[in-house]
């Protein structure tokens, strides 16, 4: 006779697992808050995912968007989310539901001051105290900021980022 043991345990979130998903079984990564005890929030999706099965499709705007925005940002951690029916296009080098804190990712197709922290509130994007970062050229509301629009196109996800 053969008795199998089982054991399960049960923790509280902490600073090493707030932020993961625990539901790994459909597309896409929906992300618990620090200090939450089940995901909260739209799911967010990689890019490279787009047109698989359980990835929402997108309309023409947003994948023409999401052309030009991958002309200037090569990374493997592009990731987008829908908040409000609106497209969030976020690159996620530190992870999908990094909480990390304030500022957070830039939106790349948001005002120029724009943040979204998946990690701390996936619901809703976030404003910094003015444009932070440097123009984006496919953003035509950005041509007069300052900064090296250059930039993007050396953007590279970190070496401990997952797509």
């Amino acid at each position: 006779m053969f008795l199998s043991l089982a054991i399960v345990v049960v923790s509280e979130p902490t600073m090493a697992t707030a932020g993961k998903s625990r539901d790994m079984h459909r597309a896409g990564i929906q992300c618990t808050p620090y200090g939450e005890s089940s995901p909260q929030g739209p799911r967010n999706y990689a890019v490279s995912e787009i047109g698989k099965r359980g990835v929402p499709a997108l309309k023409k705007n947003q994948l023409k968007m999401l052309s030009s925005i991958r002309k200037y940002v090569r990374s493997s951690t592009l990731r987008f989310t829908f908040i409000d029916d609106d497209l969030v296009v976020f690159d996620a080098v530190d992870g999908p539901c990094f909480d990390g804190g304030a500022p957070g990712y830039p939106v790349l197709n948001g005002a120029c001051d724009e943040y979204y922290q998946p990690g701390e509130d996936p619901r809703k994007t976030v404003p910094a105290p003015g444009c932070i970062g440097p123009p984006r050229p496919w953003i035509a509301s950005d041509k007069n900021l300052p900064g090296d629009p250059g930039v993007w196109s050396r953007v590279r996800p970190s070496p401990t980022s997952k797509p």
